[in-house]
């Protein structure tokens, strides 16, 4: 089993390529995990219909946190078999406090902790897990796939726009120091354009100043509030990026840099 991890900047599109990744390894005939690591539970919204779904952290208040007696198909939810027919895609959502309450990352750490425990992974047969992390990491709750080793090869989604890359340096700067704990790399850089507009100069400078490698460019469209179509170039691209992910892109510690020298 392969256990991945994307991250980038909130509202960079990570969601929307995260379950485009599942599903084209689904249907390559791979059992995928897919792990929503944000507070706002809807990395999965995209495979499941706009369905929100109970979050592990909601299913743990609901016992009081009493961990005895786990049954996971409480809070896993399988993606039709209409929409998939040779793999199959589950989703959990690992959910987050109240607002203004807690650290955002506990979710994280207590949906991990259960699907460890329980075996969940084994037993479905997973072939894939992948992690969809909120934002930069600078919560030590979602740097937790890259800290304790869960995910050892990590995708970064980036646009050209300053923001977006100055929170990918950040990520890299977690890889960097936690690597060799826990063995996690920068297996690449995810390009997602937008607005329909994408320097790909910076983007490219970017990737060779990292020390990475670019598996793609996802085209703009206007498709983020539908579901999964095989009809757009956004598909067929994620597609092609899916098979360089299925190939096991080569994976390395990014150079330390400041997002400064980006530009």
């Amino acid at each position: 089993m392969r256990e991945i991890a994307i991250y980038g900047k909130g509202g960079i599109g990570k969601s929307f390529i995260a379950s485009h990744i599942s599903y084209c390894l689904a249907e390559k005939g791979f059992n995928v995990l897919q792990i929503g690591c944000d507070p706002k539970q809807d990395s999965c919204a995209l495979l499941l219909d706009r369905k929100r779904i109970l979050s592990v952290l909601d299913w743990l208040k609901e016992r009081d946190f009493n961990k005895e007696d786990i049954n996971t198909e409480e809070f896993i939810f399988a993606v039709s078999k209409n929409k998939i027919t040779n793999g199959k895609v589950y989703c959990i959502e690992s959910g987050g406090p109240e607002p203004g309450v807690g650290c955002a990352g506990k979710g994280i750490a207590e949906a991990v902790e259960l699907i460890k425990q329980s075996g969940l992974q084994q037993r479905k047969k997973i072939d894939f897990t992948i992690y969809d992390v909120l934002g930069d990491v600078v919560c030590g709750g979602f740097s937790l796939p890259i800290r304790e080793g869960f995910a050892k090869e990590i995708y970064i989604v980036t646009s050209s726009e300053p923001e977006s890359i100055y929170a990918a340096v950040n990520i890299s700067k977690a890889i960097i120091k936690f690597s060799q704990r826990s063995g996690a790399k920068l297996a690449g850089i995810i390009g997602n354009s937008r607005n329909g507009r994408t320097n790909e100069d910076r983007l490219n400078n970017f990737v060779h100043i990292l020390g990475s490698n670019l598996l793609g460019i996802v085209p703009f469209e206007d498709i983020y509030e539908t579901g999964i179509s095989k009809d757009t170039a956004v598909y067929s691209n994620i597609r092609t990026l899916t098979e360089k992910i299925i190939a096991q892109p080569n994976c390395t510690i990014p150079k330390n840099i400041d997002s400064e020298q980006i530009y």
